[in-house]
């Protein structure tokens, strides 16, 4: 993706669900985990015990948040690639439990005995936040269809039935995710079988719900994987019908792909920027731009990985100076 504003990369969708972040909320038993389950080659995180009634489904049931790290990172390290062959859907299941994980862990690592307490009783609220927002984005950021499952709320000011979960955490996955799905429970019929929920992707005065997608059908009758599947397909078809652009995932990847920044290979050039400034006798404006931007008598030598984004901006400066 180029960082260049007179020669802007132009957004596209991708077809289908790879990449997709859902989050499917809703009562106990309207179909939730069913149905996420049912999408393509699913592995689940059980933040709670949701597959005692489905069989067959890759799992790990999660007690602690250090589980889910270590999870998350075969699914998003050096692994990636592995575990991407094996698995296009992860389903993470509940977000309000997984976000009691996460406070408990980020809590022990501060020594304290809750998240509130933390940090002299000013609280760890930022920590977690963090915490909690980092593991979601590696996950979220590697092409995989992330299902996301949430139990229902209601806002004490409106009355609106809304994804169960405090801001640091639910608040996460609701700005992130690309449709929020509400699923209503339909009842059972005159024999008392159950009838398949309704999921909806419009927010009302009744419910939250939403999608990215604004030609994608407001209704999913009956809720199924299949159907979900069938109306994002749809919203993004009706999209290319009205000049839209989609692509492959692939190509999708490529066209949002971020600069990677090679630390070894900028350390060399800002070397050779050195030496550039001191032939032409400008030594003095180089070592003022090392001073102002690593502190005084740091050499390029000194410099650490972690610095390299100020490397990399320091040598588009020096650049544009010399």
């Amino acid at each position: 993706m180029s960082l260049d504003i007179f020669s802007p990369t132009l957004s596209v969708v991708p077809k289908g669900l790879e990449g997709k972040k859902i989050l499917l909320y809703g009562s106990n038993s309207v179909g939730k985990t069913l149905n996420a389950t049912k999408l393509s080659k699913p592995f689940y995180l059980g933040f709670e015990k949701g597959l005692n009634a489905i069989s067959g489904i890759p799992f790990n049931y999660i007690t602690k948040w250090s589980d889910f790290k270590k999870l998350n990172k075969q699914f998003t390290g050096k692994d990636k690639d592995k575990a991407r062959e094996l698995y296009d859907t992860i389903i993470f299941d509940t977000v309000d439990i997984a976000s009691m994980y996460c406070q408990k862990y980020v809590a022990n690592a501060h020594g304290a005995k809750d998240i509130a307490s933390g940090n002299g009783g000013f609280g760890l609220w930022s920590n977690y936040k963090e915490e909690f927002w980092l593991e979601i984005d590696k996950l979220t950021s590697c092409g995989y269809t992330v299902v996301f499952i949430g139990h229902t709320s209601v806002d004490k000011n409106t009355d609106q039935i809304i994804p169960a979960g405090d801001s640091r955490s639910m608040g996460i996955v609701r700005d992130l995710v690309d449709i929020t799905v509400y699923i209503k429970s339909n009842g059972v019929d005159e024999d008392g079988n159950v009838v398949l929920s309704t999921g909806y992707v419009r927010e009302t005065e009744e419910f939250f719900a939403r999608s990215r997608f604004d030609l994608m059908p407001n209704k999913i009758e009956p809720f199924t994987a299949e159907n979900l599947e069938k109306a994002v397909i749809k919203g993004i078809e009706r999209e290319e019908q009205q000049g839209g652009t989609t692509v492959s995932y692939d190509e999708f990847v490529e066209n949002t792909k971020s600069e990677e920044l090679d630390f070894g290979e900028l350390k060399e050039k800002l070397t050779e920027l050195g030496k550039a400034y001191l032939k032409a006798d400008r030594l003095e404006e180089f070592t003022q731009a090392m001073e102002d931007t690593f502190g005084v008598d740091v050499k390029v030598a000194d410099l650490k990985e972690r610095q390299v984004e100020a490397v990399s901006i320091l040598i588009d400066e020096l650049n544009e100076k010399l």
